[in-house]
Protein backbone atom coordinates (compact mmCIF):
# COMPACT_ATOMS: atom_id res chain seq x y z
CA UNK A 1 0.00 0.00 0.00
CA UNK A 2 1.39 3.16 -0.71
CA UNK A 3 2.22 5.79 2.00
CA UNK A 4 0.21 8.49 1.15
CA UNK A 5 -0.09 12.01 3.54
CA UNK A 6 2.92 10.53 5.48
CA UNK A 7 5.23 12.76 7.87
CA UNK A 8 8.67 12.64 8.93
CA UNK A 9 10.18 15.13 11.26
CA UNK A 10 13.83 16.22 11.70
CA UNK A 11 16.16 18.03 14.35
CA UNK A 12 18.64 19.40 11.95
CA UNK A 13 22.38 21.02 13.25
CA UNK A 14 25.75 21.16 11.60
CA UNK A 15 26.30 18.18 13.62
CA UNK A 16 22.89 15.82 12.01
CA UNK A 17 23.35 17.74 8.63
CA UNK A 18 25.23 15.04 7.08
CA UNK A 19 23.07 12.13 8.61
CA UNK A 20 19.49 14.13 7.58
CA UNK A 21 20.49 14.56 3.99
CA UNK A 22 21.31 10.57 3.11
CA UNK A 23 18.49 9.50 5.32
CA UNK A 24 16.34 12.17 2.83
CA UNK A 25 18.42 10.92 -0.39
CA UNK A 26 16.65 7.38 0.92
CA UNK A 27 13.43 8.62 1.26
CA UNK A 28 13.52 10.49 -1.69
CA UNK A 29 14.82 7.08 -3.84
CA UNK A 30 12.79 4.74 -1.76
CA UNK A 31 9.58 6.61 -3.75
CA UNK A 32 11.15 6.42 -7.05
CA UNK A 33 12.35 10.24 -7.37
CA UNK A 34 14.27 11.04 -10.41
CA UNK A 35 17.67 11.83 -9.46
CA UNK A 36 17.95 15.02 -10.75
CA UNK A 37 15.02 16.67 -8.17
CA UNK A 38 16.64 14.30 -5.57
CA UNK A 39 19.95 16.27 -5.93
CA UNK A 40 17.97 19.60 -6.53
CA UNK A 41 16.49 18.94 -3.11
CA UNK A 42 19.37 18.04 -0.95
CA UNK A 43 21.34 21.13 -2.27
CA UNK A 44 18.61 23.23 -1.75
CA UNK A 45 18.41 21.76 1.62
CA UNK A 46 21.91 21.99 2.55
CA UNK A 47 22.08 26.29 1.57
CA UNK A 48 19.06 26.68 3.51
CA UNK A 49 19.59 24.56 6.59
CA UNK A 50 22.87 26.31 6.74
CA UNK A 51 22.21 29.71 6.24
CA UNK A 52 19.49 28.95 9.24
CA UNK A 53 22.13 27.63 11.51
CA UNK A 54 24.40 30.69 10.80
CA UNK A 55 22.63 33.01 11.36
CA UNK A 56 21.35 31.42 14.55
CA UNK A 57 23.92 28.68 15.00
CA UNK A 58 22.20 27.90 18.86
CA UNK A 59 18.81 27.21 17.15
CA UNK A 60 18.08 24.07 15.30
CA UNK A 61 16.09 23.93 12.11
CA UNK A 62 12.98 21.46 12.48
CA UNK A 63 13.03 19.41 9.40
CA UNK A 64 9.85 17.57 8.69
CA UNK A 65 8.88 15.55 5.08
CA UNK A 66 5.40 15.40 3.91
CA UNK A 67 4.12 12.81 1.54
CA UNK A 68 0.79 13.52 -0.03
CA UNK A 69 -0.42 11.71 -2.91
CA UNK A 70 3.13 11.33 -4.59
CA UNK A 71 4.09 14.99 -4.21
CA UNK A 72 7.01 15.38 -1.90
CA UNK A 73 7.81 18.24 0.26
CA UNK A 74 10.20 19.35 2.52
CA UNK A 75 9.37 22.33 5.19
CA UNK A 76 12.66 23.91 7.21
CA UNK A 77 11.66 25.77 9.90
CA UNK A 78 13.65 27.47 12.79
CA UNK A 79 12.27 29.81 15.83
CA UNK A 80 14.70 32.84 15.44
CA UNK A 81 14.46 36.25 14.64
CA UNK A 82 13.01 37.63 10.60
CA UNK A 83 15.18 36.08 8.29
CA UNK A 84 14.29 34.97 4.68
CA UNK A 85 17.60 32.77 3.48
CA UNK A 86 16.40 32.39 -0.04
CA UNK A 87 17.11 36.49 -0.24
CA UNK A 88 20.73 35.81 1.14
CA UNK A 89 21.31 33.42 -1.52
CA UNK A 90 19.99 35.69 -4.45
CA UNK A 91 22.52 38.40 -3.40
CA UNK A 92 25.06 36.03 -4.42
CA UNK A 93 27.55 37.89 -7.23
CA UNK A 94 28.69 36.61 -10.67
CA UNK A 95 32.50 36.40 -9.68
CA UNK A 96 31.73 33.99 -6.65
CA UNK A 97 32.57 30.68 -6.67
CA UNK A 98 28.64 30.39 -5.57
CA UNK A 99 27.27 31.62 -8.63
CA UNK A 100 25.74 28.69 -10.27
CA UNK A 101 24.23 27.59 -7.09
CA UNK A 102 22.32 31.44 -7.10
CA UNK A 103 21.26 29.77 -11.22
CA UNK A 104 19.97 26.86 -9.70
CA UNK A 105 17.63 28.82 -7.29
CA UNK A 106 16.05 30.72 -9.61
CA UNK A 107 15.77 27.89 -12.40
CA UNK A 108 13.99 25.96 -8.98
CA UNK A 109 12.10 29.26 -7.61
CA UNK A 110 8.76 27.35 -8.33
CA UNK A 111 9.87 24.59 -5.78
CA UNK A 112 10.43 27.06 -2.84
CA UNK A 113 8.22 29.19 -0.41
CA UNK A 114 9.03 31.40 1.98
CA UNK A 115 7.45 32.76 5.02
CA UNK A 116 6.95 34.02 8.25
CA UNK A 117 4.61 31.99 10.43
CA UNK A 118 4.02 32.00 14.44
CA UNK A 119 7.61 33.11 15.37
CA UNK A 120 9.21 31.40 13.19
CA UNK A 121 10.90 31.43 9.55
CA UNK A 122 9.63 28.88 7.63
CA UNK A 123 11.08 27.52 4.11
CA UNK A 124 9.07 25.21 1.87
CA UNK A 125 11.07 22.83 -0.32
CA UNK A 126 8.62 21.33 -3.52
CA UNK A 127 11.04 17.91 -3.32
CA UNK A 128 9.02 15.76 -5.70
CA UNK A 129 6.11 15.96 -8.30
CA UNK A 130 4.36 12.73 -9.70
CA UNK A 131 7.06 11.73 -12.74
CA UNK A 132 7.08 13.75 -16.00
CA UNK A 133 3.34 14.59 -14.86
CA UNK A 134 3.14 17.82 -17.23
CA UNK A 135 4.54 16.39 -19.67
CA UNK A 136 2.20 13.26 -20.30
CA UNK A 137 -0.60 15.25 -19.28
CA UNK A 138 0.08 17.76 -22.09
CA UNK A 139 0.39 14.41 -24.25
CA UNK A 140 -3.03 13.33 -23.35
CA UNK A 141 -4.89 16.27 -23.91
CA UNK A 142 -3.92 16.99 -27.33
CA UNK A 143 -4.81 13.29 -28.25
CA UNK A 144 -7.73 13.68 -26.34
CA UNK A 145 -8.24 17.17 -27.97
CA UNK A 146 -7.68 15.35 -31.55
CA UNK A 147 -10.46 12.32 -30.61
CA UNK A 148 -12.87 15.38 -29.19
CA UNK A 149 -12.92 17.80 -32.34
CA UNK A 150 -12.97 14.78 -34.70
CA UNK A 151 -16.31 13.77 -33.05
CA UNK A 152 -17.93 16.89 -32.29
CA UNK A 153 -17.92 17.50 -36.21
CA UNK A 154 -19.01 13.95 -36.68
CA UNK A 155 -21.60 14.02 -34.38
CA UNK A 156 -22.66 17.82 -34.44
CA UNK A 157 -22.07 18.87 -37.97
CA UNK A 158 -19.07 21.49 -39.20
CA UNK A 159 -21.65 24.28 -38.42
CA UNK A 160 -22.83 23.94 -34.69
CA UNK A 161 -19.30 22.32 -33.72
CA UNK A 162 -17.40 25.73 -35.11
CA UNK A 163 -20.41 27.52 -33.19
CA UNK A 164 -19.64 25.44 -29.76
CA UNK A 165 -15.64 26.25 -30.77
CA UNK A 166 -16.14 29.91 -30.83
CA UNK A 167 -18.14 30.36 -27.42
CA UNK A 168 -16.28 27.68 -25.72
CA UNK A 169 -13.15 26.60 -27.04
CA UNK A 170 -12.05 30.30 -28.53
CA UNK A 171 -12.69 31.27 -25.52
CA UNK A 172 -10.78 29.71 -23.24
CA UNK A 173 -7.71 30.09 -25.59
CA UNK A 174 -8.66 33.60 -25.58
CA UNK A 175 -8.20 33.86 -21.66
CA UNK A 176 -5.05 32.31 -21.66
CA UNK A 177 -3.22 33.99 -24.29
CA UNK A 178 -4.68 37.63 -22.58
CA UNK A 179 -2.95 36.05 -19.61
CA UNK A 180 0.24 35.34 -21.40
CA UNK A 181 0.08 39.02 -23.29
CA UNK A 182 -0.52 41.23 -20.09
CA UNK A 183 3.27 39.62 -18.79
CA UNK A 184 4.68 40.52 -21.76
CA UNK A 185 6.35 43.84 -21.25
CA UNK A 186 7.43 43.14 -17.67
CA UNK A 187 8.47 39.34 -17.63
CA UNK A 188 10.81 40.46 -20.89
CA UNK A 189 11.71 43.51 -19.66
CA UNK A 190 12.91 42.49 -15.81
CA UNK A 191 14.59 39.35 -17.37
CA UNK A 192 16.56 40.89 -20.06
CA UNK A 193 17.97 43.72 -17.45
CA UNK A 194 18.69 40.92 -15.21
CA UNK A 195 20.48 39.05 -17.92
CA UNK A 196 22.24 42.02 -18.63
CA UNK A 197 23.55 43.13 -15.83
CA UNK A 198 25.22 39.92 -15.37
CA UNK A 199 26.93 40.23 -18.15
CA UNK A 200 28.29 43.78 -17.70
CA UNK A 201 30.15 42.24 -14.62
CA UNK A 202 31.98 39.73 -16.48
CA UNK A 203 34.56 42.75 -16.85
CA UNK A 204 35.76 41.21 -13.41
CA UNK A 205 36.47 37.88 -14.39
CA UNK A 206 38.67 38.82 -16.97
CA UNK A 207 40.06 36.35 -20.28
CA UNK A 208 37.63 33.84 -18.49
CA UNK A 209 34.57 35.52 -18.42
CA UNK A 210 35.69 37.30 -22.53
CA UNK A 211 36.38 33.72 -23.99
CA UNK A 212 32.96 32.00 -22.61
CA UNK A 213 30.56 35.06 -24.08
CA UNK A 214 32.58 34.79 -27.23
CA UNK A 215 31.84 31.39 -27.61
CA UNK A 216 28.46 31.55 -26.82
CA UNK A 217 27.44 34.50 -28.46
CA UNK A 218 28.83 33.05 -31.72
CA UNK A 219 26.93 29.58 -31.22
CA UNK A 220 24.12 31.67 -30.55
CA UNK A 221 24.48 33.46 -34.01
CA UNK A 222 25.20 30.31 -35.93
CA UNK A 223 21.73 29.11 -34.32
CA UNK A 224 20.15 31.44 -35.47
CA UNK A 225 21.47 30.99 -38.71
CA UNK A 226 20.63 27.52 -39.02
CA UNK A 227 16.87 28.11 -37.80
CA UNK A 228 16.91 30.51 -40.92
CA UNK A 229 18.55 27.83 -43.22
CA UNK A 230 16.63 25.00 -42.09
CA UNK A 231 13.14 26.73 -42.64
CA UNK A 232 13.60 27.59 -45.92
CA UNK A 233 15.10 24.07 -46.55
CA UNK A 234 12.19 22.17 -44.62
CA UNK A 235 9.46 23.74 -43.64
CA UNK A 236 6.52 24.15 -46.47
CA UNK A 237 6.35 27.53 -48.56
CA UNK A 238 2.81 27.42 -49.02
CA UNK A 239 0.54 26.23 -45.99
CA UNK A 240 -2.69 23.81 -46.52
CA UNK A 241 -5.29 26.03 -47.53
CA UNK A 242 -7.44 24.55 -44.02
CA UNK A 243 -4.60 25.46 -42.34
CA UNK A 244 -4.58 29.25 -44.03
CA UNK A 245 -8.35 29.85 -43.00
CA UNK A 246 -7.11 29.93 -39.27
CA UNK A 247 -5.31 33.40 -40.22
CA UNK A 248 -7.93 35.20 -42.37
CA UNK A 249 -5.10 35.29 -44.84
CA UNK A 250 -3.48 38.65 -43.28
CA UNK A 251 -2.08 39.54 -39.91
CA UNK A 252 -3.45 41.90 -37.56
CA UNK A 253 -1.28 44.69 -36.49
CA UNK A 254 1.39 46.29 -38.32
CA UNK A 255 4.53 44.93 -37.76
CA UNK A 256 7.91 46.16 -36.54
CA UNK A 257 10.64 46.40 -39.72
CA UNK A 258 14.12 48.01 -40.10
CA UNK A 259 14.46 51.48 -41.13
CA UNK A 260 15.58 54.77 -40.86
CA UNK A 261 12.40 55.55 -39.14
CA UNK A 262 12.20 52.35 -37.34
CA UNK A 263 15.76 52.80 -36.14
CA UNK A 264 15.04 56.44 -34.82
CA UNK A 265 11.73 55.30 -33.57
CA UNK A 266 14.39 52.64 -30.98
CA UNK A 267 14.68 55.27 -28.86
CA UNK A 268 11.77 56.23 -27.28
CA UNK A 269 10.95 59.85 -26.20
CA UNK A 270 10.12 58.86 -22.78
CA UNK A 271 11.02 55.87 -20.51
CA UNK A 272 7.08 55.22 -19.86
CA UNK A 273 6.28 55.43 -23.74
CA UNK A 274 7.75 51.56 -24.48
CA UNK A 275 6.08 49.96 -22.05
CA UNK A 276 2.35 52.09 -22.42
CA UNK A 277 2.64 51.58 -25.73
CA UNK A 278 3.72 47.77 -25.78
CA UNK A 279 6.65 48.34 -27.99
CA UNK A 280 8.75 45.29 -27.78
CA UNK A 281 11.86 46.35 -29.72
CA UNK A 282 11.89 49.88 -27.25
CA UNK A 283 11.30 47.84 -24.47
CA UNK A 284 13.74 45.11 -25.15
CA UNK A 285 16.67 48.23 -25.95
CA UNK A 286 15.49 50.23 -22.61
CA UNK A 287 16.09 46.80 -20.88
CA UNK A 288 19.78 46.75 -22.31
CA UNK A 289 20.47 50.24 -21.34
CA UNK A 290 19.21 49.62 -18.10
CA UNK A 291 21.30 46.32 -17.54
CA UNK A 292 24.06 47.73 -18.28
CA UNK A 293 24.24 50.46 -15.97
CA UNK A 294 22.62 48.64 -13.09
CA UNK A 295 26.32 46.12 -14.25
CA UNK A 296 28.24 48.80 -13.88
CA UNK A 297 27.00 50.83 -10.73
CA UNK A 298 26.92 47.38 -9.26
CA UNK A 299 27.28 47.47 -5.13
CA UNK A 300 25.94 50.93 -5.51
CA UNK A 301 22.83 50.29 -6.33
CA UNK A 302 22.26 46.51 -4.57
CA UNK A 303 18.64 47.93 -3.53
CA UNK A 304 17.68 48.48 -7.39
CA UNK A 305 19.08 45.52 -8.60
CA UNK A 306 17.53 42.97 -5.68
CA UNK A 307 13.98 44.77 -7.02
CA UNK A 308 14.81 43.55 -10.29
CA UNK A 309 15.52 40.26 -9.58
CA UNK A 310 12.50 39.86 -7.10
CA UNK A 311 10.00 41.12 -9.71
CA UNK A 312 11.75 38.63 -12.43
CA UNK A 313 10.95 36.50 -9.53
CA UNK A 314 7.26 37.60 -9.36
CA UNK A 315 6.65 37.62 -13.00
CA UNK A 316 7.94 33.90 -13.56
CA UNK A 317 5.55 32.64 -10.74
CA UNK A 318 2.63 34.51 -12.44
CA UNK A 319 3.52 32.91 -15.63
CA UNK A 320 3.60 29.11 -14.25
CA UNK A 321 0.30 30.31 -12.55
CA UNK A 322 -0.97 30.78 -15.84
CA UNK A 323 0.64 27.91 -17.54
CA UNK A 324 -0.50 25.61 -15.03
CA UNK A 325 -3.68 25.88 -17.44
CA UNK A 326 -1.90 24.87 -20.34
CA UNK A 327 -3.13 21.02 -20.48
CA UNK A 328 -6.78 22.54 -20.28
CA UNK A 329 -5.57 24.85 -23.39
CA UNK A 330 -3.93 22.26 -25.25
CA UNK A 331 -6.62 20.12 -24.62
CA UNK A 332 -9.26 23.10 -26.37
CA UNK A 333 -6.20 24.42 -28.96
CA UNK A 334 -6.28 20.93 -30.36
CA UNK A 335 -9.84 20.30 -30.55
CA UNK A 336 -10.29 23.71 -31.92
CA UNK A 337 -8.06 22.65 -34.63
CA UNK A 338 -9.31 19.74 -35.50
CA UNK A 339 -13.34 21.56 -35.89
CA UNK A 340 -11.68 24.26 -38.03
CA UNK A 341 -8.88 22.58 -40.14
CA UNK A 342 -9.14 18.62 -39.43
CA UNK A 343 -6.32 15.97 -39.81
CA UNK A 344 -4.73 18.32 -42.76
CA UNK A 345 -2.85 20.50 -39.22
CA UNK A 346 -1.08 16.86 -38.54
CA UNK A 347 1.72 17.00 -41.85
CA UNK A 348 2.24 20.36 -41.19
CA UNK A 349 2.85 19.98 -37.35
CA UNK A 350 4.84 16.59 -37.90
CA UNK A 351 7.05 18.40 -40.36
CA UNK A 352 7.96 21.69 -37.89
CA UNK A 353 8.94 18.60 -35.40
CA UNK A 354 10.96 17.19 -38.03
CA UNK A 355 12.64 20.45 -38.31
CA UNK A 356 13.08 21.52 -35.38
CA UNK A 357 14.91 17.76 -35.18
CA UNK A 358 17.18 18.67 -38.27
CA UNK A 359 18.12 21.84 -37.44
CA UNK A 360 18.86 20.35 -33.75
CA UNK A 361 21.15 17.71 -35.20
CA UNK A 362 23.09 20.16 -37.27
CA UNK A 363 24.14 22.46 -34.04
CA UNK A 364 25.16 19.02 -32.43
CA UNK A 365 27.38 18.59 -35.80
CA UNK A 366 28.45 22.32 -35.27
CA UNK A 367 29.32 21.29 -31.29
CA UNK A 368 31.51 18.68 -32.60
CA UNK A 369 33.11 20.88 -35.43
CA UNK A 370 34.02 23.60 -32.34
CA UNK A 371 35.42 20.57 -30.43
CA UNK A 372 37.16 18.89 -33.72
CA UNK A 373 39.09 22.80 -33.88
CA UNK A 374 40.14 22.79 -30.58
CA UNK A 375 41.76 19.08 -31.25
CA UNK A 376 39.31 17.57 -29.00
CA UNK A 377 37.96 14.49 -29.98
CA UNK A 378 33.91 14.72 -29.87
CA UNK A 379 33.65 10.79 -29.64
CA UNK A 380 34.45 10.93 -25.98
CA UNK A 381 31.66 13.70 -25.85
CA UNK A 382 29.14 12.10 -27.63
CA UNK A 383 29.40 8.62 -25.80
CA UNK A 384 28.70 9.89 -22.28
CA UNK A 385 25.61 12.12 -22.99
CA UNK A 386 23.50 8.99 -22.89
CA UNK A 387 24.81 7.99 -19.84
CA UNK A 388 23.80 11.47 -18.93
CA UNK A 389 20.15 12.08 -19.91
CA UNK A 390 19.65 8.53 -18.17
CA UNK A 391 20.64 10.08 -15.04
CA UNK A 392 19.41 13.45 -14.88
CA UNK A 393 15.61 12.66 -17.07
CA UNK A 394 14.29 13.85 -19.89
CA UNK A 395 15.08 17.66 -20.69
CA UNK A 396 12.94 20.62 -19.41
CA UNK A 397 14.05 23.23 -18.47
CA UNK A 398 18.35 23.54 -18.65
CA UNK A 399 18.89 25.60 -15.26
CA UNK A 400 17.42 22.09 -12.85
CA UNK A 401 20.64 20.47 -15.10
CA UNK A 402 23.13 22.31 -13.57
CA UNK A 403 24.85 20.30 -10.88
CA UNK A 404 24.98 17.16 -13.47
CA UNK A 405 27.03 19.22 -16.08
CA UNK A 406 29.08 20.31 -13.62
CA UNK A 407 29.54 16.48 -12.31
CA UNK A 408 30.07 14.93 -15.86
CA UNK A 409 32.55 18.09 -16.71
CA UNK A 410 34.92 17.91 -13.85
CA UNK A 411 34.61 13.97 -13.41
CA UNK A 412 34.32 12.49 -16.83
CA UNK A 413 35.52 15.05 -19.01
CA UNK A 414 38.61 16.82 -16.68
CA UNK A 415 37.31 20.46 -16.44
CA UNK A 416 38.62 22.14 -13.59
CA UNK A 417 35.92 23.07 -11.44
CA UNK A 418 37.05 26.52 -12.05
CA UNK A 419 36.21 26.65 -15.83
CA UNK A 420 33.10 24.15 -15.12
CA UNK A 421 31.23 26.06 -12.60
CA UNK A 422 32.05 29.94 -14.49
CA UNK A 423 31.51 28.22 -17.52
CA UNK A 424 28.03 26.56 -17.25
CA UNK A 425 26.27 28.95 -15.24
CA UNK A 426 26.41 31.45 -17.56
CA UNK A 427 25.57 29.04 -20.44
CA UNK A 428 22.79 28.57 -18.49
CA UNK A 429 21.71 32.02 -18.52
CA UNK A 430 22.66 33.21 -21.99
CA UNK A 431 23.53 29.78 -24.27
CA UNK A 432 19.87 29.36 -25.16
CA UNK A 433 20.80 27.50 -29.18
CA UNK A 434 18.19 25.36 -28.96
CA UNK A 435 15.72 27.80 -28.05
CA UNK A 436 16.87 30.36 -31.23
CA UNK A 437 16.50 27.55 -33.56
CA UNK A 438 12.63 27.50 -32.42
CA UNK A 439 11.74 31.34 -31.97
CA UNK A 440 13.22 30.96 -36.15
CA UNK A 441 11.55 28.20 -37.15
CA UNK A 442 8.24 29.17 -35.55
CA UNK A 443 8.35 32.96 -36.51
CA UNK A 444 8.77 31.86 -39.88
CA UNK A 445 5.94 29.28 -39.84
CA UNK A 446 3.64 32.08 -38.47
CA UNK A 447 5.06 34.61 -41.00
CA UNK A 448 3.49 32.68 -43.90
CA UNK A 449 0.34 31.79 -41.96
CA UNK A 450 0.13 35.40 -42.04
CA UNK A 451 1.26 36.74 -45.11
CA UNK A 452 3.86 38.91 -43.42
CA UNK A 453 6.14 39.74 -45.76
CA UNK A 454 9.84 38.01 -45.38
CA UNK A 455 11.64 40.52 -46.83
CA UNK A 456 15.37 41.91 -45.68
CA UNK A 457 14.16 44.02 -42.93
CA UNK A 458 11.50 41.39 -41.52
CA UNK A 459 14.66 38.73 -41.51
CA UNK A 460 16.57 41.19 -40.01
CA UNK A 461 14.25 42.25 -36.80
CA UNK A 462 13.46 38.72 -36.31
CA UNK A 463 17.55 38.20 -35.65
CA UNK A 464 18.34 40.48 -33.56
CA UNK A 465 15.10 39.93 -31.46
CA UNK A 466 15.62 36.40 -31.03
CA UNK A 467 19.13 37.62 -30.69
CA UNK A 468 17.94 39.26 -27.93
CA UNK A 469 15.28 37.76 -26.18
CA UNK A 470 17.71 34.34 -26.28
CA UNK A 471 20.11 36.00 -23.53
CA UNK A 472 16.77 37.34 -21.54
CA UNK A 473 15.20 33.67 -21.99
CA UNK A 474 15.94 32.53 -18.43
CA UNK A 475 16.99 28.89 -17.91
CA UNK A 476 13.23 28.06 -16.17
CA UNK A 477 9.98 26.62 -17.64
CA UNK A 478 7.71 28.20 -19.68
CA UNK A 479 9.76 31.49 -20.51
CA UNK A 480 10.18 30.44 -23.87
CA UNK A 481 6.13 30.41 -24.22
CA UNK A 482 6.76 34.39 -23.21
CA UNK A 483 9.79 35.12 -25.96
CA UNK A 484 7.81 33.29 -28.62
CA UNK A 485 4.74 35.45 -27.78
CA UNK A 486 6.87 38.64 -27.35
CA UNK A 487 8.28 37.94 -30.89
CA UNK A 488 4.59 37.35 -32.64
CA UNK A 489 3.84 40.69 -31.21
CA UNK A 490 6.66 42.03 -32.80
CA UNK A 491 5.60 40.63 -36.22
CA UNK A 492 1.94 41.74 -36.03
CA UNK A 493 0.46 38.24 -35.84
CA UNK A 494 -2.28 37.63 -32.73
CA UNK A 495 -0.85 35.84 -29.79
CA UNK A 496 -3.37 32.97 -30.34
CA UNK A 497 -1.64 31.69 -33.12
CA UNK A 498 0.65 29.69 -30.23
CA UNK A 499 -2.52 27.45 -30.60
CA UNK A 500 -1.40 25.90 -33.61
CA UNK A 501 2.01 24.29 -32.04
CA UNK A 502 0.81 24.57 -28.35
CA UNK A 503 -0.19 20.56 -28.42
CA UNK A 504 3.16 20.08 -29.65
CA UNK A 505 4.82 22.29 -27.55
CA UNK A 506 6.51 19.92 -24.85
CA UNK A 507 7.87 17.61 -27.73
CA UNK A 508 9.53 20.15 -29.34
CA UNK A 509 10.77 21.95 -26.10
CA UNK A 510 12.69 18.45 -25.17
CA UNK A 511 14.33 19.59 -28.55
CA UNK A 512 15.52 22.82 -27.78
CA UNK A 513 16.52 22.18 -23.93
CA UNK A 514 18.82 19.02 -24.82
CA UNK A 515 20.20 21.65 -27.55
CA UNK A 516 20.85 24.12 -25.22
CA UNK A 517 22.21 21.18 -22.47
CA UNK A 518 25.00 19.99 -24.87
CA UNK A 519 25.92 23.52 -25.70
CA UNK A 520 26.83 24.24 -22.67
CA UNK A 521 28.58 21.00 -22.46
CA UNK A 522 30.71 21.40 -25.65
CA UNK A 523 31.43 25.11 -25.24
CA UNK A 524 32.53 24.09 -21.28
CA UNK A 525 35.03 21.57 -22.74
CA UNK A 526 36.61 23.94 -25.71
CA UNK A 527 37.15 26.69 -23.22
CA UNK A 528 38.73 24.09 -20.51
CA UNK A 529 41.11 23.37 -23.22
CA UNK A 530 42.18 26.55 -24.17
CA UNK A 531 42.59 27.84 -20.68
CA UNK A 532 45.05 24.16 -20.42
CA UNK A 533 42.50 23.26 -17.35
CA UNK A 534 41.35 20.00 -19.19
CA UNK A 535 42.65 16.52 -18.02
CA UNK A 536 43.23 15.09 -21.42
CA UNK A 537 43.47 11.40 -20.24
CA UNK A 538 40.33 11.48 -17.94
CA UNK A 539 38.08 12.82 -21.00
CA UNK A 540 39.82 9.73 -23.46
CA UNK A 541 39.45 7.32 -20.87
CA UNK A 542 36.80 4.55 -22.00
CA UNK A 543 34.15 3.69 -19.46
CA UNK A 544 34.44 0.77 -17.02
CA UNK A 545 32.31 -2.15 -18.16
CA UNK A 546 29.93 -3.56 -15.46
CA UNK A 547 31.39 -6.66 -13.92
Amino acid sequence: MAKEKQIIKYDLTFETLGGVSQELEAYLKEHNTDAKDIQTALLLLEEISVRFLEQSPETPVQVRVRNRFGSISVTLSNAAEDFNPISEIKDWGTESENYFRTLIFRANAEKLDYARQNGRNVVNIKARKPKNRMMVLALLMLVAGTVLGLVMVHIMGVDSAKAFDYQVFETVSAMFFNALGMLIIPMIFCSVVTTIAGLSSLSDTGRLGGKALRTYMTTTALAILVGFGSAYLFLPRKLPDAVMTLAKGHATASTVQLGRDTLIGLIPKDIVAPIQNANIMQVMLLAVFVGMALGVLGEKIQVLNRLIEDLTNLFQTLVNMVAAFMPLVTLTATASLMINVGLPVIPLLGRLILTEIIAVAIMWVIYSLQLGIRGISPIPFWRALPGYFRKSGLPNYSGAYLPYSMELCTRKFGVSPRVTSFTTSLGATINMDGACVHFVLCSILFARLYNVALDANMIATIAIAVFILSMGDSAVQNSSLISMTSILTMMGVPTSALGLILGVDAVLDMFRCGSNIIGDLSATLTIGKSEGEMDREKYNAKPKKAA
